[in-house]
């Protein structure tokens, strides 16, 4: 149930994601970083910010925004905390 992103939700987002208009995209929560990764690679033009809880008994969440961070830079902003307070930035 958790960790992936389901062929119809991957399929909206990427419908979504290759509207011309679309520049920024803001998701709250990156667990693996499964939509992550889909957002960044249905249109090249994205800068996505993700805000992410990092709680520490997940081990493999900083190492998947790591991974991300070095295959799309600058495109790629993990945000660590709780969303509704400013984030610290990795």
């Amino acid at each position: 149930m958790f960790g992936y992103v389901r062929d119809e939700q991957m399929l909206r987002y990427i419908e979504f994601a290759r509207q011309p208009n679309v520049r920024t995209v803001c998701e709250v929560g990156f667990n693996g970083g499964h939509s992550a990764a889909m957002w960044l690679n249905a249109n090249p033009a994205i800068t996505l910010h993700v805000f992410d809880l990092d709680v520490p008994f997940v081990h493999y969440t900083r190492p998947a925004a790591h991974f991300l961070s070095e295959l799309f830079g600058k495109r790629f902003n993990w945000h660590a905390g709780d969303s509704k307070h400013r984030p610290r930035s990795r």
